[in-house]
């Protein structure tokens, strides 16, 4: 008997990674057993199910991407996902196997529900498209999957396009300077973006029984809204549901925040599916209502915003607007440099060749410029003290002046965003007398008060799928210390630093951050990482801006 593997090795002369996508749309009667129940002392007897992919034979160099986790849906036994995971296999002819797990989540340790599924990928045909079918697990539940293998023709092997999102890399080949991503990633007018503000909410009263439930200690609403939209566009899946912050102890809360959603409509209008959560530390969240129905295809594009009442509990009563238009995200995607960077980065030159002069004793300028650049590491706190040791080392020594760029990490960005946001222009002396002052009256951050503030930023990092721990609450006290009242405004935009980027008389900022989420694969994301310089960010002031 010849196996489909032989055949694979016959016709492939070249053997070559392939690309495995998987696409988990939904699970149908997740429900723990009456032992499960039990084992939980019965105080958990709903699923909050999430599901592990691991593949057998990744790609070397990309062990790391083998196992990737979907999103968990609390008190859910019949969740909808709709998530995308790409794996990159190691052989075209040998793929090995995609094994699929269901994990039942817990604040304090996850359990494994079932026993691996194993489905042998070399069964699969290649580039014959999507294969959808159902998997049961876990006793009477099920799992609905879509699984395709294809050849990773846009692969690039070298060290510098490793890691990037397949899509990221096919923009750039094919990249003319100043191309809007309206152009590149929105060609399709069937892509439409949801615009949703959630502005208040009214007699959010938790009803007797659900007091019962919580045994009378918490009768108060901590509310939250997850907004979920049921047709998003496969390559923002990672931003299809979102969720609002938390409001403590309040039947009145005013929320006045902004989502985008980027919607496909080529089949159906689709629906946006909002639902209301009562936070609980203790206990996991829960979901104090079925999601109430936002038809989009009752929506006029281009048509402004429509304010609605939704009805939520008993009486209570939350005011939304919506609106549908074409997406103009307005960022410019290129492979150069922006024409006002190159601009000031000229001007700099010149400052930085005075600089070599002084340095140097020499009677004239030199004839060529260096580019000379400035790394900073990360490292939190740490990392932001020894920056703003190292940069007035370097500034007492003469070297800032010769540098063109000053790169910062993490807890380096820390130090440099305040010495470049200070009013009247970075002062290495102004920034130093301003962190002690700031360090010196830490109080107002971590009282007690504060600490139900960190602590609900932490779990919002963990419900988006961030890797978190209790460094983090103390990161998030130390982050308010350094980036709060900047001397000039509480909130500092990027966008406020350029008139001092586009000067010369300071290095150009450039600031990085390390991006990661457990169990996930950087493929998953990277479509959010962005390269944003000072020049750059302008228009609405987003939270991923501050």
């Amino acid at each position: 008997m010849i196996s489909l593997t032989s055949i694979c090795r016959a016709q492939d002369s070249v053997d070559e990674p392939v690309h495995l996508e998987v696409i988990l749309h939904k699970g149908r009667n997740l429900v723990k057993t009456f032992y499960e129940k039990l084992r939980s002392l019965m105080l958990d007897s709903v699923m909050d199910p999430y599901i592990r992919f691991g593949v057998t034979s990744p790609w070397k160099g990309r062990e790391s991407c083998a196992i990737q986790n979907s999103t968990r849906k609390n008190n859910d036994e019949n969740p909808v996902w709709e998530e995308t995971f790409v794996f990159l296999l190691e052989s075209s002819c040998d793929r090995g196997q995609l094994q699929v797990t269901l994990w039942d989540a817990n604040y304090l340790f996850d359990e494994q529900m079932s026993q691996p599924i194993s489905i042998d990928l070399d069964t699969f045909k290649m580039d014959s498209g999507y294969d959808r079918k159902v998997y049961s697990i876990h006793g009477d539940g099920e799992i609905e999957l879509s699984l395709q293998i294809r050849r990773a023709e846009d692969w690039v092997h070298d060290t510098v396009a490793d890691g990037l999102q397949k899509d990221a890399i096919a923009i750039k080949r094919g990249l003319k300077t100043g191309v809007s991503i309206d152009q590149q990633l929105f060609p399709d007018p069937n892509i439409l973006e949801l615009d949703v503000i959630v502005h208040q909410g009214r007699d959010l009263e938790k009803t007797f029984f659900q007091k019962l439930t919580g045994m009378m200690l918490d009768n108060t609403m901590d509310s939250f809204l997850v907004l979920k939209v049921t047709n998003p566009y496969k390559k923002a899946v990672d931003s299809a549901q979102q969720r609002s912050t938390c409001k403590y102890n309040t039947s009145q809360p005013m929320w006045e925040e902004e989502f985008s959603f980027l919607i496909d409509t080529n089949d159906v209008p689709g629906q946006l599916h909002i639902t209301l959560w009562d936070a609980n530390y203790v206990l996991s969240d829960s979901a104090m209502s079925s999601p109430v129905v936002v038809e989009l295809g009752e929506l006029e594009v281009e048509g402004g915003y429509d304010r609605r009442q939704l009805n939520f509990l008993e009486s209570g009563v939350i005011d939304v607007s919506v609106r549908i238009r074409t997406p103009t995200c307005g960022v410019r995607v290129g492979v150069d440099l922006h024409d006002k960077e190159i601009q000031s980065v000229g001007s700099r030159r010149q400052k930085v060749a005075a600089g070599i002069q002084a340095l140097l004793g020499m009677k004239e300028r030199p004839p060529k410029v260096p580019t000379i650049s400035v790394l900073c590491s990360g490292g939190g706190a740490r990392a932001a003290i020894g920056t703003s040791g190292a940069v007035r080392a370097l500034q007492e020594a003469g070297l800032l002046d010769c540098c063109m760029y000053i790169a910062a990490l993490s807890g380096s960005a820390w130090y440099l965003s305040v010495l470049y946001s200070l009013k009247g222009g970075p002062d290495v002396d102004n920034c130093t007398q301003y962190l002690r002052d700031r360090c010196a009256h830490m109080g107002p951050v971590i009282n007690v008060m504060k600490i139900q503030d960190h602590l609900s930023d932490v779990l919002k990092k963990y419900f988006d799928g961030h890797p978190v721990s209790l460094v983090n609450i103390w990161g998030e006290m130390i982050g308010k210390v350094f980036g709060r009242d900047l001397a000039r405004q509480d909130e500092s935009l990027l966008s406020d630093q350029q008139s001092v980027a586009g000067s010369c008389e300071v290095p150009y900022p450039i600031y990085t951050a390390v991006y990661v989420r457990e169990g996930q694969s950087t493929d998953l994301f990277a479509g959010e990482l962005t390269g944003l310089s000072g020049r750059e960010s302008k228009g609405r002031k987003s939270e991923n801006e501050r």
